[in-house]
């Protein structure tokens, strides 16, 4: 596996794309590791299946925080998820549960803040 992508941050936004299989001699093998392999620095994949009104709404403001704010990848994540749980309706409170925004995740250089 030669790195071959430049990349600061990719986000695989299908669902459960973070799953992968683990192995004995090689660890954890799923698309995350693929992609830090090929090169990229940060990889925000999800953990199980995230229903598609709740991506459209989180993931944009990773994207937002990352370019407009120029925030660390982990930083951008947390701020986008905390805007999403603010812009929960009231008439729809069920969608502040976890099951909607916790399972986007980020592995790499950027996972660990520098605070």
């Amino acid at each position: 596996m030669n790195p071959r992508l430049k990349a600061e941050v990719v986000t695989l936004s299908g669902c459960e794309t973070a799953i992968g299989k683990p192995t004995r001699a090689e660890g954890f093998q799923g698309l995350v590791r693929a992609f830090l392999f090929a090169g990229a620095e940060n990889v925000i994949a999800a953990a199980w299946r995230v229903p598609d009104s709740s991506t459209a709404d989180l993931l944009p403001g990773v994207y937002k925080s990352l370019l407009d704010q120029e925030l660390a990848p982990v930083e951008a994540l947390r701020q986008a998820k905390l805007r999403y749980l603010e812009s929960v309706p009231p008439a729809a409170p069920e969608r502040a549960h976890p099951h909607y925004w916790g399972a986007w995740m980020l592995w790499g250089a950027g996972a660990v803040s520098e605070r």
